[in-house]
């Protein structure tokens, strides 16, 4: 088993809603392939603020389709 490291600057919009206890969250998904396209499942995602990255969330997991869903954030 190979642990990889990768740091990946991503462009994300959050919408938010119109529950006034979660206006500024919002939901990441996205999906991590191979260079076949094949799905990558069990990687670990650590998301972090560009412009603050000592703050991180609670990881997230791809599942077995190489599909990750971060939901609040």
């Amino acid at each position: 088993e190979e642990n990889w490291e990768i740091t990946l600057p991503i462009k994300t919009e959050i919408v938010g809603n119109n529950q006034p206890e979660f206006k500024e969250s919002g939901i990441l998904t996205g999906k991590v392939s191979d260079e076949d396209s094949h799905p990558v499942p069990g990687v670990q995602l650590r998301l972090t603020a560009r412009n603050n990255p000592d703050e991180t969330i609670d990881p997230v997991f791809t599942n077995r389709e190489g599909i990750f869903i971060k939901t609040l954030i």
